[in-house]
């Protein structure tokens, strides 16, 4: 695996806009050649590669993953009443989960809109697309300093499992866009 961080922006505190990459080998080996497959493991920046601010993965039986810009995932459980040791479920028109990280997802049943409450302070608003899954619109630091999302439409069919970022927006009005050259 390998890290890179491409573009770094300070601002206030320690929530400057940034774009980083990540690279690993091991989710780019297939021996398919079939284009469906090959996608699957494809990005705007090649078989491999990583370069988003993370998504929610809703197909898994009611088990919401997260994937993170890195390539990490977390998968986050719904404990009932009769359930667990933690008791985290509905809470009004809200929904909880938890994982082994201590990250809370939250989901609004009336808007099916959720928020990732990470233990850093970072709090991730999403929105679901056509497909299933939810891409992070707004991330806000504890601080409440706040970027704003915007993806590239029409993009999905080519990118699966990568979320193609066209710009991220601070609260200063900075923007960091993203621009993207077919080379088939």
């Amino acid at each position: 695996i390998i890290t890179h961080r491409d573009v770094d922006i300070p601002s206030v505190g320690d929530f400057g806009l940034f774009f980083q990459r990540t690279h690993n080998s091991g989710g780019a080996i297939t021996t398919s050649s079939d284009f469906a497959t090959l996608r699957e493991s494809d990005g705007p920046l090649g078989i491999g590669w990583v370069s988003h601010y993370g998504y929610l993965q809703l197909d898994y039986a009611q088990t919401p993953i997260f994937h993170d810009g890195s390539g990490g995932r977390s998968a986050f459980y719904h404990y009932d009443e009769q359930g667990a040791m933690i008791y985290i479920s509905k809470w009004g028109d809200e929904t909880l989960w938890l994982d082994d990280q201590l990250n809370l997802l939250v989901r609004n049943n009336t808007t099916d809109t959720y928020r990732l409450k990470r233990p850093n302070g970072l709090t991730y608003t999403f929105e679901r697309t056509a497909t299933n899954r939810a891409v992070p619109v707004r991330i806000e630091d504890k601080a409440g300093n706040v970027w704003v999302i915007k993806y590239k439409e029409g993009w999905a069919g080519w990118y699966p499992n990568h979320p193609v970022v066209e710009y991220v927006k601070d609260e200063l009005g900075r923007r960091l866009s993203f621009v993207y050259q077919w080379s088939g």
